[in-house]
């Protein structure tokens, strides 16, 4: 399961955030889980005056709160089987400024106008119009094609995919220079393989990883 991830008040200790483990933590900002462990680890700088900590860490520092808060974090614990749930929600609140201003329009005997033609609906009849076959259909009648570039299939076939495997298990200064030697390979290649922009696209991906992964060692 691993050690639960708090994301709090630098001053107060106030916990904004709590995850199951660094990988739901992860998930859920869509992030790298190299880029998780730089940005809950002890040289990370504060985001808006908060921080990711490990909860034995966060317990540590705040000895007065950090127990009690904990304790009320974890019934709102984000889990890995509700990681979809939580995106939604999170997503509703951003949302939810815009709601209330329509509702006040409507109380003020203006159209609400809460159910706006979204603009790809517009072109889906215009097609139809036209005879031609809606974006639509076509997605609900193909599979999704393969991200060969960022997350190839033959790469996530686990709960973790290859990168951040090789990223935990060699360490970060080993993957870098792995990560800068592919990079130079997939550029040498690149006019002979007769994929040339999808080989300069996975040099330009190892070398984000080489600098993502420079900042997390440099700290």
């Amino acid at each position: 399961m691993g050690i639960p991830i708090v994301r709090c008040d630098v001053v107060s200790g106030e916990i904004v955030e709590a995850y199951e483990n660094i990988k739901v933590m992860a998930d859920y900002n869509d992030i790298s889980l190299a880029t998780a462990y730089y940005r809950t680890g002890k040289k990370a700088e504060p985001m808006d005056g908060q921080r990711y900590m490990f909860a034995d860490a966060y317990i540590r520092d705040f000895p007065d709160t950090g127990a009690a808060n904990m304790k009320k974090a974890e019934e709102k614990m984000i889990m890995a089987k509700d990681i979809e749930k939580a995106k939604t929600e999170q997503k509703a609140a951003k949302a939810e400024p815009k709601t209330k201003k329509m509702k006040h329009k409507a109380r003020k005997g203006e159209p609400a106008d809460e159910f706006p033609e979204p603009e790809e609906d517009k072109t889906e009849m215009a097609n139809e119009v036209n005879g031609q076959p809606s974006e639509q259909a076509n997605n609900q009648t193909s599979e999704p094609a393969a991200d060969m570039v960022n997350h190839p299939p033959h790469y996530c076939t686990g709960d973790i995919e290859c990168w951040d495997a090789m990223v935990s298990a060699f360490g970060a200064e080993w993957m870098k220079a792995y990560a800068t030697v592919t990079a130079f390979k997939y550029i040498w290649r690149a006019k002979h393989k007769g994929r040339f922009a999808e080989d300069m696209k996975k040099a330009a991906w190892y070398e984000a990883r080489a600098a993502e992964l420079e900042e997390m060692t440099r700290g």
